[in-house]
């Protein structure tokens, strides 16, 4: 990464490209910065595996700056899913999304990074209906999370 990383639109816009690498000068940045990437880098760290060993949709088309784009890693051995949904300086501040790969019959836990709601639905309805996903700010990057419902496992 060889932007300064001043948002999450632009830290998160690099997490599915492999191992996140800063080449930047770390030790002139304010102290704000280095927390603010210290705290980046342990949610990157948490769902690297997931990522990398995951199968990726793109569950919109390739980007270009008019509509937010969604991309999903879905780790089958263990039924997780990661997802981002980007925003640049679009209008729409809510996205529905519809995952792929999801078990229909399984009941998913579903979370989301900055938002503190908490949804369990089945993967079918999250495959068919979607789950809206808040983008409240220009220059912003959504994750959200899905797991299996402890003892639908």
């Amino acid at each position: 990464m060889e932007t300064t990383p001043w948002d999450i639109y632009r830290t998160r816009s690099h997490f599915f490209g492999g191992p996140l690498v800063l080449r930047n000068r770390i030790t002139e940045w304010p102290d704000w910065m280095v927390e603010f990437m210290r705290e980046e880098m342990a949610i990157d760290k948490s769902i690297r595996c997931l990522i990398r060993d995951g199968k990726v949709y793109h569950l919109t088309p390739p980007p270009d700056g008019t509509f937010n784009d969604y991309i999903q890693s879905h780790h089958e051995a263990g039924d997780r899913s990661v997802i981002f949904v980007y925003r640049q300086e679009t209008p729409f501040e809510a996205e529905r999304v519809r995952p792929r790969g999801l078990r229909p019959h399984v009941s998913y836990q579903v979370r989301f990074q900055e938002d503190p709601r908490r949804v369990v639905m089945t993967g079918q309805e999250l495959m068919e209906s979607g789950i809206e996903v808040r983008l409240p700010r220009h220059w912003f990057a959504g994750i959200v999370y899905m797991e299996p419902k402890q003892g639908d496992i």
